[in-house]
């Protein structure tokens, strides 16, 4: 069977990379932002598309970065927060997706008021609403930003702890790398580790090799983006070599986001190291990041590698099911994604 994007559609997938303010509808948006009088670059929805794409597609993470503040301003209260990741499950199953950890930051929606437990039960809660309806599985991450006060981050991580059994499944630091390397987190990270909580870290997507080495040495089970791997032009052939022995010794996976990195800046296709490392047998799988900044799926990142390498339908196959024993989720959970994936067949 020729493997088009209809049908990559209805293969079941994983994602384990992608932003809840970075997935949020366009016309949700305007929605809100008109019900609570927020000002919007654009008050259409392919307008207001377009302006995120175009914001987010300059070489330039931090252009990308500050198009958050604009699609967080409208999550400032419960009902909206709730109506987003409702909509984010509805998303996932009609991207033929059957499992998906999400992840954002709840002290980026306190803003109005709301208290941090505030925040994530009201995403728990429509995460769980749209879960009852499509049977999509989630996973929530907390993701702690490496520029903000380590109080801060230490208070995230206490909350990713007190639901962590609640669908609260892990932690991930996210944000602009540079300047921010993990060991100024130190204490947030022997929290996790002493509480045995899992987390994974945005590494090697605007920084050198030396940061994806130093994710694996404190302890991360995931890697996301890794897009600078093999940049010769910031790393040493023996950072590089550590690092791909490291990911290899202590199983990491890493999260591709192909589209993410283009757009940003982080390389181009020719460069990418996504098909080298899967050639080479490390455990990857594609993601979608931010489907409002990037105008994508995970059916397209699919169908645009498959076009772009000339992918089978096993090695699809393969990359969810190593995407799905990497998940953050119960043993019963992968179990059942697991079985899902398995059945499925041509």
């Amino acid at each position: 069977m020729a493997l088009n994007i209809d049908f990559i559609n209805k293969i079941p997938k994983i994602l384990l990379h992608e932003h809840l303010d970075g997935a949020v509808r366009a016309g949700t948006i305007i929605d809100i932002a008109k019900q609570n009088n927020i000002d919007l670059p654009a008050y259409e929805t392919v307008a207001l598309s377009k302006w995120f794409i175009e914001q987010s597609n300059q070489k330039d993470l931090h252009k990308c970065l500050a198009a958050f503040a604009v699609s967080s301003s409208v999550m400032q209260d419960k009902n909206s927060i709730r109506r987003v990741a409702y909509e984010f499950i509805e998303d996932m199953y009609l991207d033929g997706i059957i499992y998906a950890e999400v992840r954002f930051c709840p002290f980026i929606l306190t803003k109005n008021g709301l208290t941090m437990d505030e925040v994530i039960i009201s995403v728990l809660d429509g995460l769980n609403q749209g879960k009852l309806k499509y049977g999509v599985e989630y996973g929530l991450l907390v993701c702690g930003i490496r520029n903000f006060a380590a109080e801060i981050n230490f208070e995230l991580v206490k909350l990713t702890h007190k639901y962590i059994n609640d669908g609260v499944v892990g932690y991930d630091f996210a944000g602009a790398e540079l300047n921010y390397p993990l060991s100024k987190s130190v204490d947030t990270i022997r929290y996790l580790n002493d509480n045995g909580i899992p987390f994974t870290a945005h590494a090697g997507e605007e920084a050198p090799c030396a940061y994806i080495l130093e994710a694996i040495n404190l302890g991360a089970k995931r890697l996301g983006h890794c897009a600078k791997i093999f940049d010769r032009l910031q790393a040493s052939t023996a950072e590089i070599c550590q690092s791909l022995e490291g990911i290899r010794k202590n199983n990491i996976h890493i999260e591709i986001n192909i589209s993410s990195n283009i757009a940003t800046g982080a390389g181009d296709i020719s460069s990418h190291p996504f098909i080298s490392l899967f050639n080479h047998g490390i455990s990857v799988a594609l993601n979608t990041d931010d489907r409002l900044m990037f105008g994508n799926t995970l059916s397209y990142e699919y169908d645009y590698v498959c076009n772009m390498y000339n992918l089978s339908f096993a090695d699809i196959k393969q990359m969810n099911i190593n995407a799905a024993n990497s998940s953050f989720a119960s043993q019963e959970t992968k179990n059942k994604i697991l079985n899902k994936l398995m059945q499925f067949n041509v």
